[in-house]
């Protein structure tokens, strides 16, 4: 590595402010991801004259709001002892009522997705430094599926969640903010969904 390219990162480096874009020194690309630089890197230590030129690519313009804030609703206490005191005909109204609820927050833009999850699964922990990958033990609070929504505010979410029609039989409704970082661990983000 040229020396003066080595210089110019150690420039990049010392400086609190943060930078996303190009750092090239001399036409050799040193930097480009988002990292501290200091303002002013010339001259180069190294090389008589170099100079490292800092350019940060346009920021594209999006005629597109940013999107509302996400939460999750889940389903608990969804297993089959729940719904196993509902005849034929309640099933069919309660399956109704769920895709009615569904397509009604679809078409109002409120729901980017949900999911059924599967009665079966499997439980992975820890126990005295061993990895133990165990059968999924059904518990009155199974988690049935979930919504994804995009409303406004956590009482939209909560107001949404009032109208699950399984909380008559005793479906208890989750409802968490999704966070773009973690709350515990602050150097965990959040990552969109793969593009299809």
């Amino acid at each position: 590595m040229e020396p003066a390219v080595g210089n110019a990162r150690r420039c990049v480096s010392e400086h609190s402010a943060t930078f996303t874009g190009r750092l090239v020194v001399a036409g050799v690309l040193a930097w480009e991801i988002g990292r501290p630089v200091k303002e002013d890197c010339s001259p180069i230590a190294g090389r008589p004259g170099w100079t490292a030129s800092i350019s940060q690519p346009p920021v594209p313009m999006s005629s597109k709001p940013s999107p509302s804030p996400a939460f999750m609703l889940l389903f608990r206490n969804a297993g089959p002892a729940t719904h196993a005191h509902l005849t034929a005909d309640e099933q069919t109204s309660l399956m109704q009522q769920w895709n009615a609820w569904y397509d009604r927050l679809a078409a109002e833009g409120k729901v980017e997705h949900g999911r059924p999850l599967a009665l079966a699964g499997r439980v992975v922990s820890m126990n005295q430094g061993r990895i133990i990958d165990g059968p999924y033990a059904e518990t009155k609070e199974a988690v049935g599926g979930y919504f994804f929504l995009r409303v406004a505010d956590l009482d939209e979410a909560v107001a949404i969640a009032r109208e699950c029609p399984g909380l008559p039989l005793g479906l208890e409704v989750e409802v968490r903010p999704v966070a773009e970082v973690s709350p515990v661990l602050e150097g965990v983000h959040g990552r969109p969904p793969r593009a299809e």
